[in-house]
């Protein structure tokens, strides 16, 4: 797993969402360029674990997985 550290826009977007399990939330987050990543771990809010590279800033969305 590659880590990851958020922003305080999307910061503030995921803790204003549930949690999945405690103290996580488990996202799909879609870039600008349509590309979606699948059950990233986000940890408090802030910081995660993604199963692929890609660049915080490049962040159209996230969504809560579907799992």
């Amino acid at each position: 797993m590659i880590p990851v550290r958020l922003n305080e826009e999307w910061s503030r977007r995921l803790a204003q969402l549930p949690e999945t399990s405690m103290g996580s939330q488990h996202v799909d987050v879609i870039l600008k360029k349509g590309r979606v990543i699948k059950d990233v771990v986000i940890f408090n809010a802030e910081e995660g674990h993604s199963p692929e590279p890609f660049d915080p800033a490049d962040i159209a969305d996230i969504r809560l997985s579907r799992r």
